[in-house]
């Protein structure tokens, strides 16, 4: 049976730290499965009915400020970045990621054979480790590998210091929005 590692993450935008946890997944996977999170950059319908720290995660993550990038800017960016790189992109998987508090079919978006490998860091996080366990998914919680974070990023971008953050094929992508 086919080994998948399944990732999911805004990758607003794509940086060193995302690309190098595709890389370790795909050292130990026979496929790599990416989930593009918030594909249509907007609230969950149900917010009201989330507990109050999802929320306040929720509309910080969604906050249109921290979503620059459209679906398809963020899959180019993941896609030529991987074969830039040498990937077999037949061994690549990339798609929408629905939250389970936003599209009641969410499941159907994660191969039921897979593995989630992901990082905690903060309640939403661990919050959703829960809800994919207890839907009967594997969760390996892996520590952020060296690289860069998102907040890394967003401090580095004033003095055009970024380019060094991000793979190559994303620099092409930015520099192209400027």
């Amino acid at each position: 049976m086919t080994k998948i590692g399944y990732n999911h993450g805004r990758f607003q935008p794509l940086h060193n730290g995302h690309f190098n946890t595709f890389l370790k997944i795909l050292e130990k996977f026979d496929e790599l499965w990416i989930g593009i999170a918030n594909p249509l950059r907007d609230q969950p319908p149900n917010m009201e009915k989330l507990d109050k720290k999802l929320q306040t995660s929720l509309k910080r993550a969604r906050d249109p400020k921290n979503n620059p990038y459209t679906f398809i800017e963020r899959y180019e960016m993941i896609r030529n970045s991987l074969i830039e790189h040498g990937v077999d992109m037949n061994r690549v998987r990339i798609l929408p990621h629905f939250g389970y508090y936003e599209a009641e079919n969410w499941k159907e978006f994660i191969p039921k054979n897979a593995t989630i490998v992901m990082s905690a860091k903060d309640y939403h996080h661990y919050y959703k480790i829960k809800v994919y366990k207890d839907n009967g998914f594997k969760v390996e919680n892996v520590d952020p590998l060296p690289g860069i974070t998102g907040s890394t990023f967003k401090k580095e971008w004033p003095d055009g210091n970024w380019r060094k953050l991000v793979p190559k094929a994303v620099r092409k992508i930015l520099e192209s929005k400027m």
